[in-house]
């Protein structure tokens, strides 16, 4: 089964009011589209994801909150009790975007000296803590980070509400920690074709964030991307050239330029689920999209994901 989630609109240059409007939007389309979820981002620009996480579940019926959290900010009984008293008022889970990986600029006192090895070691003792709590757990730990004695949560989080874990990163410590407390590690792909090179037997369970600008005709998708990321040359790695010569594929400019958050797959509905359906084959079955502009754009990346799952089990 493919997940797919949207993004959280990021505070942009306006009152809190149209802000809150704009997030319910999103929550409100990404539900209509059948997405599983919403990524909420945490860092010092963001308004905290956990009040943004309870305006999206207000403004849906079923759409998962997919919290960013980075261990240097809460302890982890602290997320758990949020979690679990979400899960609680709405029955509904919480799932949990863990960031172990620092942030450039951030300061040192929110935990930049800290090497990155050890971010994700932190990170895996966390989740223990964490999940044996969720799980309404007696927990004792004398760790290297946390200690704690006989330490219980209540409310328990009913049954079958438990958060699923993401982790994000693709370095050997990364997967390390995916593996150690077993959850989906989502990365940046790379282009078609090369994806490969960065997976082991141990490591076929993986997501990507990727944004997509898709259409029937490629000129026109490259028309949209431009115009939602002025300013670029048409330039792609990956090439993909269609029956008819139109080149669709993989696009880093807007990522580089820091305008977007990914790469980006731009071309054909056939051209990008091909691209997708190769991630799919190898592995993937959860997808973070960019923050959909329209709701009417998420309907071209369902085409997309339906052409995907078919090409994958073709």
């Amino acid at each position: 089964m493919i997940k797919v989630y949207s993004t959280c609109p990021r505070p942009p240059d306006m009152s809190a009011r149209d802000y809150v409007a704009a997030i319910k939007n999103v929550a409100a389309w990404s539900e209509r589209a059948g997405l599983c979820g919403m990524l909420v981002h945490a860092d010092d620009a963001q308004v905290d994801p956990w009040l943004l996480a309870q305006v999206v579940i207000e403004s849906s019926e079923r759409l998962r909150p997919l919290v960013a959290v980075r261990p240097e900010h809460l302890h982890p009984y602290t997320m758990a009790k949020t979690v679990s008293s979400l899960a609680f008022l709405h029955g509904r889970p919480v799932h949990l975007n863990m960031l172990a990986a620092g942030i450039r600029g951030e300061p040192l006192g929110a935990g930049g000296g800290t090497s990155h090895d050890k971010r994700y070691a932190q990170t895996v003792e966390y989740v223990n803590l964490a999940m044996g709590l969720m799980r309404g757990e007696c927990v004792t730990l004398a760790g290297e980070y946390y200690a704690v004695t006989n330490l219980r949560l209540t409310p328990a989080i009913p049954d079958g509400l438990l958060p699923e874990i993401i982790i994000s990163g693709s370095s050997p410590a990364a997967m390390a920690a995916a593996r150690a407390i077993g959850a989906t590690a989502v990365k940046h792909p790379a282009p078609p074709g090369a994806e490969q090179t960065w997976l082991d037997a141990a490591d076929r369970r993986f997501g990507v964030r990727i944004g997509i600008v898709a259409r029937a005709d490629s000129d026109e998708a490259w028309r949209i991307a431009h115009e939602r990321f002025p300013g670029h040359r048409r330039e792609w790695i990956g090439r993909r050239v269609t029956m008819t010569g139109k080149a669709d594929g993989y696009w880093l400019d807007p990522f580089h330029d820091n305008q977007a958050p990914c790469p980006y797959l731009v071309g054909t509905y056939e051209a990008v689920a091909q691209m997708i359906a190769h991630y799919v084959v190898l592995g993937s079955r959860t997808f973070i999209l960019d923050v959909p502009p329209s709701e009417n754009e998420l309907a071209h990346v369902n085409l997309v994901f339906d052409a995907a799952q078919e090409l994958a089990v073709a």
